[in-house]
């Protein structure tokens, strides 16, 4: 069996950082320190600043409790090849055109979200996802406009309708509409 201190040391990374946290948190409650128990109960520690007693979520106040973020998403850098042929695709397609453009970068706003597209020798692959209130319709129109079918529109089990069509370079778009509550149920059955 290791010793209070070797069970205590800092270990590399961040399972050893929450095994260092465990440990202490277990010293700060009361006794039981001894191989991830407490009291004889399996603990485990699921995000910081909480540990799982007895099958109960404990919260405890230390010193790595992180803050609450106050960030939200605001764009995503791709890397295309061909610059040009991607910002040409969006424009006829999704009737995008960039908000800046310099000579190995643009950018596109869709909603609050920018897409920065990159000229590079590598092409990033990514899938790209779209909130639509029409799957059908919107797969439709950015096929009749030129876009490539990966997947005709489906209903899926976790209660959306999905198409997927191919973009420039290495990037996949995605069309999903959320399914009224009744139609997820009973799409249950699709993949």
């Amino acid at each position: 069996m290791e010793n209070r201190e070797e069970a205590l040391s800092p270990q590399g990374g961040e399972m050893g950082e929450a095994k260092a946290h465990q440990e202490r948190d277990r010293r700060e409650i009361g006794e039981g320190w001894e191989r991830d128990t407490y009291k004889g109960v399996v603990t485990t520690a699921s995000r910081a600043g909480c540990l799982h007693v007895d099958g109960r979520e404990v919260e405890f106040e230390d010193e790595f409790r992180r803050e609450e973020l106050s960030m939200d998403g605001n764009h995503f850098h791709v890397f295309v090849r061909d610059l040009a042929g991607a910002l040409a695709w969006f424009a006829r397609v999704w009737d995008a055109e960039p908000t800046y453009r310099g000579e190995r970068m643009a950018v596109l706003q869709f909603g609050p979200i920018l897409l920065i597209l990159d000229q590079g020798e590598e092409e990033t692959v990514t899938t790209i996802g779209y909130a639509t209130a029409d799957c059908d319709t919107d797969f439709r129109t950015l096929v009749a406009r030129g876009a490539q079918v990966i997947e005709e529109p489906a209903d899926r089990n976790w209660g959306v309708r999905v198409a997927y069509l191919k973009g420039p370079g290495r990037i996949t778009l995605e069309l999903e509409q959320e399914l009224p509550k009744a139609d997820a149920r009973s799409s249950d059955s699709a993949t």
